[in-house]
């Protein structure tokens, strides 16, 4: 009875006044629920408001200490404080090189390249931290932008000045190639092809005309290494080898015409042929047309230096980069979800949003966005699997070390990959099939 009445004499709070008083606006009916969900219909004072507001904070920063503490076994400390950092190291550079190379090819400038390559290294990360709720005191990248902001803009600026000198210096390559191969087989004409280009004795020398052009494809040995180069651009521009039989371009072009009835018929009197099985050889002709581009009868080292870009585009060396960066992203996107306690299919997802970044990139550089055409979404939702499936396991009591987690997270992610690079068909098949 007598606390009773001192609670009843105590001056109830004023929750208006105090929230402004923190800088907390809050309306009449978030008044009446935070007054109706404290006090239960009870006179509250400022002590008794305090204290649940205390046990409210404990609460949180108890949570917030158990989950620190996820992923952090005593023996995998080491593993943690390096692996980890240089993984997301590595991914940001990734994302950031591709991404100034793709602004680049879009006409954008030093400022333009660096934002670009910074968005796509940073977009996915910055999008999970708002979705997991972890900005309160700013994202990864505020927070620590040493290992992500300036790594990012130290990438791009290098891609930036670097990547236009080698594809110039492979470009030279290739065509004094040209020339040594177009040279007559007498010494001082072999001598002139290596050295013209070289030393820019000639305007001329720094262009290769059809005939030469022509006269280069008579050795076998060239023209092989010619049509490795531009046959997968040619193939991809819808250009059909001249010395294709008739009823294999009947099919193809009923296959670029999406005509589905057509299509099957000729394929069952065409021995099944389509485009991708019509590997027939493309001419010297064809491949000199294909790579004049102004139509001028003469390839400069601009038209050259496109064949550098075009042939790096749907490179090995192009698929190994992206494979790298999502590799890494599998890691640190799963990682941050597990770490601050989320549902195993929001861990998985959460790495295939890493690919934010990439999909800003190809929207700001006017690019077909690649996540839903490619392996993007395919190899991280893979990759991120394995890594909450092994997680799960650790929970029910099996012990699985976090250094081979990772390294079975990241190696699944890779692996369908490279099913997805040497498989002939895509693994997954679009919506609607041509």
């Amino acid at each position: 009875m007598m606390q009773a009445s001192e609670s009843s004499r105590a001056p109830m709070i004023d929750f208006r006044k105090r929230a402004a008083s923190l800088g907390v606006r809050l309306t009449d009916a978030e008044v009446e629920m935070l007054q109706r969900s404290t006090t239960q219909n009870l006179a509250l004072t400022r002590r008794k408001f305090l204290r649940f507001a205390r046990t409210r904070w404990d609460q949180e920063l108890e949570r917030d200490v158990l989950l620190a503490s996820i992923e952090q076994p005593a023996e995998a400390s080491t593993l943690t404080k390096h692996v980890f950092p240089l993984i997301g190291v590595v991914g940001t550079a990734s994302w950031s090189i591709a991404g100034t190379q793709v602004a680049g090819e879009a006409g954008m400038n030093l400022v333009g390249c660096a934002f670009v390559g910074c968005v796509a290294a940073l977009g996915g990360g910055t999008l999970n931290s708002l979705m997991f709720g972890a900005s309160r005191r700013g994202v990864h990248w505020v927070r620590h932008p040493k290992s992500t902001v300036m790594v990012a803009l130290g990438a791009s600026t290098v891609t930036f000045f670097a990547w236009p000198e080698i594809c110039r210096t492979l470009a030279e390559r290739w065509l004094q190639k040209v020339h040594l191969a177009a040279a007559d087989d007498s010494w001082l004409g072999r001598v002139q092809a290596v050295f013209s280009p070289i030393l820019g004795l000639s305007d001329e020398s720094r262009k290769i005309s059809k005939a030469q052009f022509l006269r280069a494809c008579e050795q076998a040995e060239f023209v092989e290494e010619a049509r490795r180069k531009l046959g997968p651009q040619m193939h991809r521009s819808g250009i059909i080898p001249s010395s294709t039989p008739r009823h294999v371009v009947r099919v193809v072009d009923m296959e670029l015409d999406d005509d589905a009835d057509a299509l099957s018929s000729a394929k069952e009197t065409s021995g099944g042929f389509l485009r991708r099985g019509a590997t027939s050889e493309y001419s010297a002709e064809q491949m000199f047309a294909f790579l004049d581009s102004d139509g001028n009868g003469a390839l400069d080292l601009k038209e050259i230096t496109r064949l550098v870009k075009l042939e790096y585009d749907g490179s090995a060396l192009r698929y190994m980069f992206d494979t790298i960066a999502l590799g890494a992203s599998t890691v640190t996107g799963t990682a941050s979800a597990v770490s601050c306690g989320l549902h195993p299919i929001v861990c998985v997802v959460s790495s295939v949003t890493m690919c934010f970044g990439g999909i800003l990139r190809d929207l700001l550089c006017g690019r077909e966005v690649a996540i839903g055409s490619q392996s993007f979404a395919l190899c991280l939702a893979a990759g991120a699997s394995v890594y909450v499936g092994l997680r799960e396991l650790c929970l029910l009591g099996v012990p699985i070390p976090l250094g081979s987690r990772i390294l079975l997270a990241s190696g699944t992610t890779v692996t369908v990959r490279l099913v997805d690079y040497f498989a002939e068909k895509p693994l997954l098949s679009p919506m609607h099939k041509s």
